[in-house]
């Protein structure tokens, strides 16, 4: 049980730093397969389910958008976590919960438009699946995994201030309506993973989009922004899974090209 409460506390503690991204990381597809359950397996490695919990810190650098003649600027960070369902060995359907906070600047009405958020709500949904395996015996008996991610994630708050041309305006106010900030991201993955004893490493290629709005109306006039688009919408993530316990990993992954990005975490099966 000492094992047992060392990981969930250091899980516990991964899952509240807090990370500011435009999209979500993949992770590893070879997750389901490689960790066994923790308190459910009753001693079978080949457990039919398991529950896994996951905390990420992730931090984009950069991300290249089309040119956007409103010179929009977005910034968005996220306080939370991700708790899956494993089915077979094979699959993890998963969903993720996060305080989530959102600025937006851009020009409208030749005016420069800045609107902040508080902390709110940031929910979504994901699932990954392993689609082939074959063990390499030329290789020390390594487990070659082919696979797919997929993610939806989407918050929508509430507005905390609005700069116009200089002039704040803290809500509530008289003289602001109608606010709305809202973001979403979404991805889908392929992805190559290779396990060599308690070293899981692998890389793909991921598409991804994103949409965000900022809208404030402000003595009578409304600024609107619809937001920025990726410029390709391809990203190229690598990274690599380091088994510690039987039942924990920790995880690096970077991310190159449309987007560039790092992200650390830890993952427990139960």
């Amino acid at each position: 049980m000492t094992k047992v409460c060392s990981v969930i506390i250091l899980c516990a503690v991964l899952m509240l730093i807090p990370f500011a991204a435009y999209a979500a990381p993949v992770g590893n597809i070879a997750k389901p397969a490689m960790l066994k359950s923790l308190l459910l397996s009753k001693g079978n490695d080949e457990a039919t389910f398991g529950v896994i919990a996951e905390g990420e810190f992730d931090f984009v650098n950069e991300i290249n958008v089309k040119d956007d003649p409103g010179g929009s600027d977005s910034e968005l960070g996220f306080l939370g976590g991700k708790l899956g369902l494993t089915l077979f060995k094979k699959f993890i359907i998963y969903g993720t919960l996060a305080g989530a906070w959102y600025e937006e600047s851009f020009r409208d009405e030749g005016s420069s438009v800045k609107i902040e958020s508080d902390k709110d709500i940031s929910y979504g949904v994901g699932a990954t699946a392993i689609l082939y395996e074959k063990e390499l015996s030329s290789f020390d008996n390594s487990i070659l995994r082919l696979g797919v991610d997929g993610r939806f994630r989407f918050t929508d708050v509430d507005v905390d201030k609005v700069i116009i041309d200089g002039v704040t305006y803290t809500l509530p106010s008289g003289s602001v309506s109608n606010m709305s900030l809202e973001y979403s991201d979404w991805h889908i993955a392929g992805e190559v993973s290779l396990q060599w004893k308690r070293l899981i490493p692998y890389f793909g290629v991921r598409y991804f989009d994103f949409d965000s709005t900022a809208k404030a109306t402000v003595s009578g006039t409304t600024y609107e922004d619809t937001g920025s688009k990726p410029e390709s919408h391809v990203v190229i993530f690598v990274g690599t899974d380091l088994v510690v316990f039987d039942s924990m990993s920790l995880n690096v992954e970077g991310r190159f090209i449309d987007e560039e990005a790092v992200t650390v975490g830890c993952a427990v099966q139960f």
